[in-house]
């Protein structure tokens, strides 16, 4: 348990050193701008220069850069949980090893675009596939799939396999979010339930033997 703890640590620092300084660079870039009030009119006046302008894409660049990160620091956890399901025991190392590397980066931009124009569709769009592409990385992991390949087995996947998988969806998911409801820091103990949680569904719904 210790190692998993130590995994999520560097999963929760990590995304956090990096959200800290991006915010910090797009506050300092987007407060260049000065903002004039009209009591007439009751209207406020921002000047959106470049500082603003600037500052706006490098936010734009930080929410692409963390959710990269977060996939590519999940992406280890979820190699070390495919691993406890196998027997093996968790090692906090999974999180830096390399393989699969670009995959799993084109794996998690395919996912995302596809969740944002799901968003962008009314919101529950966006749930929806958010959920159908929940075990996109354990493919590339796992099976060694191309990145779209992935995104197309995890769609088959959950479809076939729809009551249970929509099952652990919601208690994991529900799991998760009370963890980091509390803080965050009970986030450092139910995402990673959620995502071991979520290899050993994935390994009995795809035939495969799973250690006791």
């Amino acid at each position: 348990m210790s190692q998993i703890l130590i995994a999520a640590i560097i999963f929760v620092v990590g995304i956090g050193v990096i959200a800290v300084v991006g915010f910090f660079i797009v506050g300092a870039l987007m407060g260049s701008g000065d903002c004039t009030y009209d009591p007439n009119t009751f209207e406020t006046d921002c000047d959106t220069g470049p500082g603003f302008i600037l500052g706006t894409i490098i936010y734009a660049l930080v929410i692409a850069i963390l959710f990269v990160v977060g996939q590519l620091l999940a992406a280890g956890i979820i190699r070390g949980s495919l691993g406890i399901t196998e027997g093996r025991p968790f090692r906090y190392e999974e999180i830096f090893k390399t393989d699969k590397l670009r995959d799993v980066v084109i794996a998690s931009l395919i996912v995302a675009a596809l969740t944002f124009v799901g968003f962008v569709l009314c919101y529950l769009p966006g749930i929806v596939v958010g959920f159908m592409t929940s075990y996109t990385l354990y493919f590339v992991l796992d099976k060694n799939l191309a990145p779209w390949e992935a995104v197309k087995a995890s769609f088959n996947f959950t479809k076939d396999h729809l009551g249970d998988t929509i099952i652990w969806y919601i208690v994991g998911g529900l799991i998760a979010a009370v963890g980091i409801a509390i803080c965050f820091v009970g986030g450092l103990f139910t995402v990673p339930i959620y995502l071991i949680g979520t290899a050993f569904t994935y390994k009995k719904l795809t035939g495969q033997q799973v250690a006791a």
